[in-house]
């Protein structure tokens, strides 16, 4: 709610400076040292541990074609980290196992995967369109995993979401095969 409040003030939404840009993927995170996203990532899930798991929480349009990424996304880091994997589509996500990630154990690694909405609509009777409600959502879910502690790093895969998850599906498996060279 404090996002759309300022929203609705300012016209604008607190936004950071992506960390590391390549191509189609900007990152959103810690500082690594990393070079590129894969790097980053890579670097990033090799904090996984036994007992913990990964998050997928996409703020993209459930659609089969989607999902179907976010799965194969999931099978490579499970099979790679040995964890469990989830894959949730925000913001419905925040009422069920958003719950849980911010209340439970501090065991999981999230990805934040989330678009630049090329179309948007207006809310009737509200300074804002679904496209601000949706981004304020996950800025506030992001500020509270980080305010609770939680390993979490944003990627924003664009406007061109099929294509967006297909950079992020590649970087992923550059991040594996760079996590255990085979």
């Amino acid at each position: 709610q404090q996002a759309l409040d300022r929203y609705e003030e300012t016209q604008t939404l607190s936004e950071e400076v992506p960390l590391l840009e390549d191509g189609a993927l900007a990152l959103y995170g810690p500082p690594s040292g990393a070079d590129d996203v894969a790097g980053y990532l890579a670097a990033f899930f090799e904090g996984a541990q036994p007992g913990d798991y990964a998050g997928l929480l996409a703020y993209v349009e459930r659609r089969d074609a989607h999902a179907a990424v976010l799965e194969r996304i999931a099978a490579a880091l499970r099979g790679a980290l040995r964890i469990p994997v989830t894959v949730g589509f925000g913001p419905r996500f925040l009422h069920s196992t958003g719950q849980l990630h911010k209340g439970g154990p501090g065991t999981g690694l999230f990805l934040q995967i989330t678009p630049s909405d090329a179309r948007d609509l207006p809310i009737p009777e509200r300074g804002y369109s679904f496209g601000v409600l949706k981004r304020a959502q996950a800025i506030g879910d992001l500020n509270a995993l980080r305010d609770v502690g939680r390993r979490v790093v944003r990627v924003d895969i664009g406007e061109d979401v099929p294509g967006g998850l297909e950079a992020l599906e590649q970087a992923i498996e550059a991040a594996l095969a760079h996590r255990n060279p085979e």
